[in-house]
């Protein structure tokens, strides 16, 4: 009999460029959470990112920056990916361990810190519209642009990249 092997659903998507569809968190991809009935970014991460970075000195793999750039690029829904992206980039950026941080920080690509500012000047009308993730009226009257905005205000904060 086979052995019933669980995979790192995280690495998956990795290997069969099915990042969109993880980020997302669509089909298989999917982590309730419980609160709000929808997919839980955190969840996500603490399952599947953090015990698969651990294995490469805590950062992410340069195959995810490379990808994600060109899903942000060709993605048909560019704000929701983003708003998605932005909730897994928190937990990333938000480490106890300060040399980690700094290191994270250091190691974000800068051509997709360049992409995410240029996308947000670029669609800020579209992401002012877009009321849905965490631009739901009762979140942010300015749509998704506030929230992604507050988000990544936060991980500057902490001592993340700038990507605004």
């Amino acid at each position: 009999m086979g052995e019933n092997k669980i995979e790192n659903l995280f690495a998956f998507a990795l290997e069969t460029n099915d990042l969109e569809n993880f980020i997302l968190g669509n089909d298989k991809y999917f982590v309730l959470d419980r609160e709000y009935g929808e997919h839980w970014v955190l969840g996500s991460y603490n399952s599947y990112i953090e015990p698969y970075i651990a294995h490469l000195n805590g950062l992410l793999p340069e195959i995810f920056w490379k990808t994600i750039y060109s899903i942000l690029e060709n993605s048909t829904d560019k704000n929701i990916f983003l708003d998605f992206l932005v909730g897994y980039f928190i937990p990333y950026y938000n480490c106890p361990d300060k040399s980690l941080l700094v290191s994270r920080t250091e190691h974000t690509p800068k051509n997709n810190i360049h992409q995410i500012k240029n996308f947000l000047q670029t669609q800020k009308d579209s992401l002012i519209a877009d009321k849905r993730g965490s631009g739901a009226d009762w979140n942010s009257p300015s749509g998704l642009l506030g929230g992604v905005t507050a988000n990544l205000q936060l991980i500057e904060k902490r001592g993340g990249p700038n990507f605004l």
